[in-house]
């Protein structure tokens, strides 16, 4: 059941999907996102699988998450509410909380609330003491304390 199990987790990258996931590695710097993803037919579920599957060099997967966050926020809202309350993506937590200022306000404050409940408060909390917008700023006050650990 195990072997079949991972097997259907497996990722088998499609040539596009390789290319990609070579240009994201590259020490250069990263193209715009746009570029990016013309270089495959399917940008989202890409970037998702590079995200979800791509460990090394760390920033391909982070970049990938950052188009993610940056220009398909509304497309996958689910999957970013998904970053900030799992205990196992605090890098991409992270990621979210430091771009909301980038994100329609309804979709910051719908990521903002699923960010107050989950593991990274603390960390929600500093970004928004950070943004840009007054707003998210001021929402930082409403951040219930991180929880001792």
């Amino acid at each position: 059941m195990l072997v079949l199990l991972s097997i259907a987790l497996a990722w088998d990258p499609s040539p596009e999907e390789q290319q990609l996931v070579r240009v994201l590695s590259s020490r250069d710097g990263a193209l715009p996102c746009a570029e990016l993803e013309a270089l495959v037919p399917e940008p989202v579920r890409s970037l998702e699988n590079i995200v979800e599957h791509v460990e090394m060099p760390p920033w391909a997967p982070m970049t990938a998450a950052a188009c993610l966050v940056e220009h398909h926020a509304e497309d996958r809202p689910e999957l970013l509410a998904s970053w900030v309350t799992d205990p196992d993506k605090k890098g991409l937590a992270r990621l979210v909380f430091n771009r909301l200022h980038l994100l329609e306000p309804e979709r910051a404050e719908a990521l903002v609330e699923a960010g107050s409940k989950g593991p990274y408060r603390a960390d929600l909390r500093a970004a928004l003491l950070r943004a840009p917008d007054p707003a998210l700023r001021q929402r930082a006050a409403t951040v219930p304390p991180a929880s001792p650990e």
